[in-house]
């Protein structure tokens, strides 16, 4: 489901049904975990961690930590958390905290976030499906940045944003790149600039 979702990101979005299907999968990889799902994540992780003895109730409230950290994600994300925790993460031999475990399974939620953020710009009044494209495929939160607001007009890119002057030809660049990437004729951009480097 994810890799559909990361196919449809890196395309123009054009039709109704497209939308639609981005839509679906954005609303099927948001889907909470139940407390079932969520409870075997945790316990599952914290199993490989050594546990003294302590006092009646406190382990519980642990668990319950955990559980209100993660409770806006997930079941999928929080095992991507998990399994990052302990197998990749360089601080693996100690046992995370609550906050941990959320950060990674946010950062998880990654291309889900870019493609709720891609709907709201689908219904706005002023969607262009190009420049939108071009946002989702940027990469660079700062050339991203730029092209919000931005407009396609005739084979060019109108943006609104300044940069430095040292980086407009980078950014045009960029631009051409992506656009040939998704087979939409970039034939040069318009960009303020800012008057200082």
């Amino acid at each position: 489901m994810l890799s559909s979702l990361r196919r449809l990101q890196g395309s123009l979005i054009e039709s109704s049904a497209e939308s639609f299907e981005l839509s679906q999968l954005v609303e099927a990889l948001s889907e909470p975990a139940t407390p079932v799902q969520r409870g075997k994540q945790i316990a599952t992780l914290l199993a490989h961690y050594y546990v003294a003895d302590m006092p009646a109730g406190v382990h519980d409230e642990i668990l319950s930590d955990f559980a209100v950290a993660l409770r806006e994600f997930p079941a999928w994300a929080i095992g991507e958390a998990r399994r990052w925790w302990v197998n990749d993460n360089q601080k693996r031999h100690r046992r995370p905290l609550p906050g941990d475990l959320a950060d990674r399974a946010r950062l998880a939620m990654r291309d889900v976030y870019a493609a709720q953020d891609r709907l709201n710009r689908l219904q706005s009044d002023d969607y262009d499906a190009t420049i939108d494209a071009l946002i989702a495929n940027a990469g660079d939160p700062g050339l991203a940045g730029a092209l919000e607001g931005a407009r396609y007009d005739g084979g060019q890119v109108v943006c609104a944003t300044a940069f430095r002057r040292a980086r407009v030809a980078d950014k045009i660049a960029d631009l051409e790149r992506i656009g040939g990437k998704l087979g939409v004729q970039i034939s040069g951009a318009s960009v303020a600039q800012r008057e200082r480097d």
